[in-house]
This record gives structure tokens, sequence and C-alpha cells, in this order.
């Protein structure tokens, strides 16, 4: 079930044709692989604040909510 939610997750916003919703999946997918270091995966979210404008505040809304799911869902 998870791992079909990344999916839907990733390929919703490949078809959104977007080259920094592309460029946010990809952050996604970096946050996703050091994700067993909880400090590493803060400092790739900042990276997506820092690196994202205005119009993407909602996508990084999401980005949050599922990095908090993945947390708790881990311990």
């Amino acid at each position: 079930m998870i791992i079909l939610f990344w999916i839907f997750i990733i390929f919703f916003f490949i078809f959104l044709n977007n080259f920094f919703k592309i460029i946010l999946v990809l952050e996604w997918l970096i946050l996703a692989l050091f994700f067993f270091s909880f400090s590493l995966s803060f400092f790739f979210i900042f990276i997506v604040i820092f690196f994202f404008s205005i119009s993407t505040i909602v996508i990084f809304f999401f980005l949050f909510l599922s990095f908090i799911f993945f947390f708790f869902l881990k311990f």
C-alpha cells in the first residue's frame, strides 16, 4: 500500500509536465533514499524549501505531510 502511494505521487507530478515539480520529485526521491537519517532528511527538506518558490508551497505541504506519515510509520 505504501509503495502504491509513492508510485501514485511520483507519476502524478511527472504527468504535470512542470520542470520544477519534476525536480521536486527528484528531491523527494533523494529524501526517501536517505530516510534512515533523520537530520539528513531535514537537510533535504530545507533544500526543497530554499530552491522552490511560493507556487510550490502546496506541493511542499504534501511532501511534509508524507514525511511525517512515513517517519511515524517507521517507529
